[in-house]
């Protein structure tokens, strides 16, 4: 069997590359505790064949640094005999499958891109021209950071202060950033790992601020439920 990722760059069409060849180990079934059904995903564990050496393994990773994985919604969509498999060892249920459907009745066979379980969750973003978060006027961005892994955060800044506000936090970087404009001045300065996400404030010239959102605004209400079950924790 061969196991492949989507290479998929901004503007461009999707490209599977191969891992490499001889990659030995177990596929397994992966339910993070304390967590939905759809948390669920198929791993990829890289071992010896031992199924003795299976806890000294490492998960095959992504590009991005994520575990290589199937995730349970993708499954339920259109894996039926990976859900054979499942159902036959009671690792998922009849009624998951269901309710996977019918959470997510527009999602395409690989499933959602990304799907948050938890406020503080980390997950993967790709920062590359358009969609790059901190900007500078003129010229676009300044720093390019291709990879990075963030997690969203209530804000404790002194502005925000006795309001409910979520920033974005660069959690890892896992390609560094590279300077985008020759003769950069150095005004913006690059993304760093641990720091918020910046942006330049609409029509305030180049004040340079971390990027928030309100939680009652339309963007913030969908991690209001999300914000809510942190804190009953």
């Amino acid at each position: 069997m061969s196991i492949s990722h989507l290479v998929s760059e901004s503007r461009s069409p999707g490209v599977r590359a191969l891992y490499p060849p001889r990659t030995a180990g177990f596929f397994y079934y992966h339910r993070p505790k304390d967590l939905p059904f759809t948390a669920g995903a198929i791993r990829f564990r890289i071992s010896s064949v031992l199924p003795s050496n299976f806890p000294a393994g490492r998960d095959l990773l992504r590009p991005d640094g994520v575990p290589w994985q199937v995730p349970f919604p993708a499954l339920a969509r259109s894996r039926p005999i990976l859900q054979e498999l499942l159902l036959r060892d009671k690792l998922i249920t009849k009624s998951e499958l269901e309710g996977s459907a019918a959470l997510f009745p527009g999602v395409r066979a690989r499933g959602p891109r990304t799907l948050l379980h938890r406020f503080d969750e980390e997950f993967p973003v790709v920062f590359d021209g358009a969609n790059y978060i901190q900007r500078c006027g003129g010229d676009g961005a300044a720093f390019r950071i291709r990879r990075a892994l963030v997690r969203f955060e209530l804000s404790t800044l002194p502005e925000h202060r006795d309001m409910r506000v979520v920033v974005l936090r660069v959690v890892e970087m896992i390609t560094p950033p590279t300077l985008k404009i020759d003769g950069y001045d150095g005004y913006l300065p690059p993304p760093l790992q641990g720091g918020l996400v910046q942006r330049s404030a609409p029509g305030r010239g180049t004040n340079i601020r971390p990027w928030s959102r309100k939680l009652e605004s339309t963007w913030g209400k969908a991690l209001a439920p999300l914000v809510a079950a942190n804190e009953t924790d």
